[in-house]
């Protein structure tokens, strides 16, 4: 069985209906153990994000207890003391913790920024730092990661991540799981109007090893359907507002502070970074039996001061129909090449990224007219099992070998100055390089 689960080439090979049933009940009962005997400790200190940077200006979100009543201090290296902006405190609903909100402006790239975290009576509660961002650096790291269980929490995999100190950190969906808080909520499933937002994103923000990273990183995220509160969420959700309130307070990407970031409908989002555009689509709030996203996300593309390669990202694979789930070409067929049609008459050309299915994969797209890919980096630590792709039918766009479903995070590396050559690598929690792949956006 394990021969058989491993082999490349598997294909040729045969695995019984009992032995899948036996596999299966291995991983879960592994899965189970592992919980119960390793539930994962919380991190010290507060939890902080470092969201949308640029070379002078950062958003920021702490989560800390109430009763703390947090003061917040941030100098540069040579001494100098720089203001907060729009500081804003909103109590999280059935916990003591609270999010502390604001923006540092006044940054330089020439400096580096220590944060301070004080009681009301001075003493130093925690402290970090943090860097502007050169959004015009030539070689940048840019780290793709979804999928994160809180109560399956691997610090180890952050701790790699940090280690590889990337420039910019993309959650491309499922940062947090509203709808499973434990292993009883897989077998009797919560009501849908019954998840509660506010405590399962705080339990995750304190849970989360990168939130404790002593020099933070900016950290942008996209939602998708755990996020939203539910498995395979769509816009008649009964929870869609609350759910896009909380996320929205959770992360630090309001756009208030810098004009390179520009908000679409719902929860969308781009910023031209890196000689290259990023768009994160928002693949929950408009999705219904037709399409994933709207007309009024495509006007807004059409509008945005793009340059010549895009980064188009989702929660969801845009091309997976092999799977006949989880994805824009096997759920929307229809929709999915009208959409094609339309991305044919752009002058930019698009690749892809997305997260969800807890298999970490790259594909060679050649629809388009020219030859593009899409990343997929999933799971950081969630349900999946070493060697689970091999028991799904076979990806006809997959570059060969380019597939892992241990837990892992992507980073794509590129020249800035000639974004059409990228190299693509996936991490394990160990330290160890799963796959690496050179890609064209041509």
């Amino acid at each position: 069985w394990i021969y058989c689960l491993l082999s490349p080439k598997r294909e040729s090979l045969m695995i019984s209906r009992s032995s899948t049933l036996v596999i299966t009940g291995f991983y879960l009962s592994c899965l189970y153990l592992c919980f119960f005997l390793s539930v994962p400790a919380l991190a010290q200190g507060l939890s902080v994000l470092q969201g949308f940077t640029d070379e002078t200006s950062s958003e920021f979100v702490i989560q800390a207890p109430m009763s703390a009543n947090v003061q917040i201090q941030v100098t540069s290296d040579s001494g100098r003391q720089l203001e907060l902006s729009w500081l804003k405190r909103v109590p999280v609903p059935g916990t003591d913790k609270e999010l502390i909100k604001f923006a540092v402006e006044s940054l330089s790239l020439k400096e580096h920024f220590q944060m301070r975290m004080l009681s009301s009576a001075g003493e130093i509660l925690d402290e970090r730092t943090f860097d502007a961002l050169n959004t015009f650096k030539r070689y940048p790291k840019v780290a793709l990661a979804s999928c994160m269980v809180d109560w399956l929490h691997n610090p180890g995999i952050w701790d790699q991540m940090e280690a590889l100190s990337p420039d910019l950190v993309l959650f491309v969906g499922d940062t947090t799981y509203v709808d499973i808080s434990g292993p009883g909520d897989l077998v009797s499933r919560p009501r849908p109007d019954q998840v509660d937002h506010w405590k399962r994103f705080s339990e995750t923000r304190d849970t989360l090893q990168i939130f404790k990273w002593k020099h933070l990183k900016p950290i942008l995220a996209m939602a998708d359907d755990h996020d939203f509160g539910y498995n395979n969420a769509e816009s008649d959700f009964p929870l869609k507002n609350l759910a896009n309130h909380v996320f929205q307070n959770f992360f630090a990407q309001s756009g208030a502070t810098s004009m390179k970031l520009h908000r679409g409908p719902g929860n969308s989002m781009a910023w031209n970074f890196f000689g290259l555009s990023f768009i994160m689509l928002d693949g929950r709030n408009f999705r219904d039996a037709q399409d994933f996203y709207s007309l009024e996300q495509r006007d807004w593309i059409e509008s945005l001061p793009l340059k010549e390669k895009v980064l188009l990202m989702s929660g969801t694979q845009f091309f997976g129909a092999y799977l006949d789930k989880d994805s824009y070409e096997g759920e929307r067929p229809s929709a999915f090449q009208d959409f094609l049609e339309w991305l044919k008459t752009l002058p930019q050309h698009f690749a892809f990224a997305s997260g969800d299915i807890h298999f970490s994969e790259v594909m060679k797209i050649m629809d388009l007219g020219y030859e593009s890919f899409e990343v997929t980096s999933s799971s950081v630590h969630s349900f999946t099992m070493p060697g689970r792709h091999v028991l799904l039918p076979t990806n006809p766009r997959r570059v060969p070998g380019k597939v892992t479903s241990t837990h892992n995070f992507v980073t794509l590396q590129w020249d800035a100055l000639h974004p059409s050559h990228f190299t693509a690598r996936s991490h394990g929690w160990r330290g160890q390089d799963l796959f690496e792949c050179e890609l064209l956006l041509q």
